[in-house]
């Protein structure tokens, strides 16, 4: 072992808890790792309810940590130095490491994944603590440090590190199966997304477009949006653009102005339906929030929702508009949503939107129409790209 050799040190979020099953997550979760970082890491091992990250060179541990600190399922993340086992290579070595850094006050905090250690975190933390109070002249504070030094005592060596980034949380993505989202240019449906993406889906995005009656610029931002989304993704996004504006048209000439927006939103969630199956995933998701706006107070919703049978998950369901905000400027989201773009539901907007509507309502202003047809009809027109992560400083 190369003393002194830096190392990520991964500490997971809710794997911990996972029991008998622990061992699948885990696998995600490397796999995950490995595609996000790619050449840049020579191994990765899970150890003692952490991994462990090699890397090629030392050139690329800022890189490796912005990467990391986006994958769902690590609690935080840590640059740390790889020492041998034992406890005097500890008391040697560690005030060496912290002798150039600058700091008055200190504490030491060990841990002892391994309980086979023969030595106890409290004597560690003495032991270690004289050692670097006394070569460095610094002093013990144990309530409000300058500097806290973790050490964790692991089977085959000691790995210490200082400042800890926090990550993600949530679980590995791949782990909950794979969901299919309705994605505007907004603002909620890309936060909506990274909310389940947390939860361990993998995600395909569904947008709708009203070219050639709007311009492009939705169509242009859903894919930046998704290209954001890639980076706690750890793979591409399959995005399905599905021409709209013949529909619409069809739906103003047969629908009363107050009942469109409602036919819209039924009629896209025929088709995500549609494709939803053949990507096969089991449910959608969308962007709403309960009476945030005239479509989706909760007769809206039902009676958009009764069009289909697949499940429709809401993760923002309950949140509203600041909280929505608050997230899409954490993930990064919120800066490209804000840009001028034209939406496909702007098109022909009702000045006056029904707020309570029924199913049977919805069914009535329908039953002329040959629903599968016109479902058919758009679903041949749709076209299917990949989004990366390259492309979002597009």
């Amino acid at each position: 072992m190369t003393i002194g050799e830096p190392t990520i040190l991964i500490h997971y979020g809710e794997l911990t808890l996972k029991g008998k099953n622990r061992g699948k997550f885990e696998r995600q979760l490397v796999s995950n790792i490995q595609a996000t970082l790619g050449a840049f890491s020579r191994r990765i091992e899970p150890k003692h309810d952490r991994m462990i990250v090699w890397l090629r060179s030392p050139e690329g541990q800022a890189e490796v940590l912005n990467r990391l600190r986006d994958i769902p399922g690590i609690a935080y993340i840590a640059l740390a130095t790889d020492l041998p086992p034992g406890l005097d290579n500890s008391v040697t070595h560690i005030p060496r490491l912290f002798a150039q850094t600058s700091f008055e006050t200190f504490a030491i905090r060990s841990r002892r994944p391994n309980k086979a250690v023969p030595f106890s975190s409290q004597t560690a933390n003495v032991e270690i603590g004289q050692a670097v109070g006394s070569r460095l002249n610094k002093r013990v504070d144990l309530s409000n440090p300058d500097l806290t030094i973790h050490v964790e005592f692991l089977s085959d060596r000691t790995l210490v590190y200082g400042d800890r980034i926090s990550g993600q949380r949530g679980l590995p993505v791949g782990i909950s199966g794979r969901l299919a989202c309705l994605i505007s240019g907004g603002i909620d449906s890309p936060v909506a997304a990274y909310l389940m993406i947390k939860r361990g889906c993998r995600i395909s995005a569904i947008h709708f477009s009203s070219y050639p009656y709007t311009s492009q610029a939705s169509e242009t931002k859903v894919r930046r949006l998704l290209a954001r989304l890639t980076s706690f993704h750890s793979h591409d996004i399959e995005l399905t653009i599905v021409p709209f504006a013949e529909l619409q048209k069809r739906i103003v000439a047969d629908v009363p102005a107050d009942y469109r927006i409602i036919c819209y939103r039924r009629f896209m969630l025929r088709i995500a339906e549609q494709i939803a199956e053949r990507q096969r995933a089991p449910a959608l998701v969308t962007g709403e929030s309960l009476a945030q706006v005239a479509s989706q107070t909760l007769s809206n919703l039902c009676s958009i929702e009764a069009s289909i049978t697949m499940p429709i998950l809401r993760p923002l369901i309950g949140l509203d508009k600041q909280a929505i905000i608050a997230l899409a400027q954490e993930i990064g989201t919120f800066p490209i949503s804000i840009e001028p773009d034209e939406d496909c539901c702007q098109f022909m907007m009702p000045q006056h939107p029904v707020t309570t509507s029924r199913a049977t309502d919805l069914e009535r202003l329908e039953r002329n129409w040959d629903i599968a047809a016109l479902c058919a009809h758009a679903l041949a027109a749709t076209t299917v790209n990949r989004v990366t992560h390259d492309q979002a400083a597009e």
